[in-house]
């Protein structure tokens, strides 16, 4: 298996919160707010990030999204590769996942309209946060955490019906604040 078929499978399979918990990490829940584990070798104190449902960590100084393997890598000071290939080792996956997963690994990739929004909506609440007010960007905050919580749960026309109420929404409060 390659580093990047390990990566890969990594990414896909073994949760973030198996990571932080192998590594000693505290966190309260998912979703949540964290210190950033990448930033000053894992000892910030800022609650600088956030860890998502969808298994990665968002942090908000760098604007990097980081991922189960790199989490890994940063925390032990391993590339990412040997950090994934280290992860299989500790939670180990069937041989019938990992054909599985290899598979998704050499497939096209192509993402639904739900999760295309949902990556839009994320994308222009992040380029925009330093522009609007306190005020709207926690407004958009709680809306987009709620829509994250309707992307998991709610049938997928609710989801888009859903997901472009709130981007037109977004774009159409964005005006005044774009150059």
């Amino acid at each position: 298996m390659t580093s990047d078929q390990a990566i890969y499978i990594v990414d896909h399979k073994i949760q973030m919160t198996q990571v932080l918990d192998y590594n000693h990490y505290s966190y309260r829940g998912v979703p949540c707010q964290i210190p950033c584990p990448v930033h000053k070798k894992g000892q910030e104190i800022k609650l600088s990030a956030r860890l998502y449902t969808d298994n990665f960590i968002y942090c908000f100084t760098c604007g990097k999204q980081y991922t189960p393997s790199d989490i890994h890598a940063a925390l032990r000071g391993l590339d990412k590769g040997e950090a994934a290939k280290e992860l299989l080792t500790l939670f180990p996956i069937t041989e019938e996942e990992t054909k599985e997963l290899i598979k998704g690994f050499y497939a096209p990739k192509r993402k639904t309209a739900p999760q295309a929004l949902m990556d839009k909506a994320r994308s222009y609440f992040i380029e925009y946060r330093h522009k609007v007010p306190l005020s709207k960007y926690k407004e958009w905050a709680i809306k987009l955490n709620a829509l994250e919580n309707v992307l998991a749960t709610a049938d997928t026309s609710d989801q888009v019906k859903k997901l472009h109420a709130f981007r037109a929404q977004m774009t159409k409060e964005l005006g005044p604040y774009k150059q």
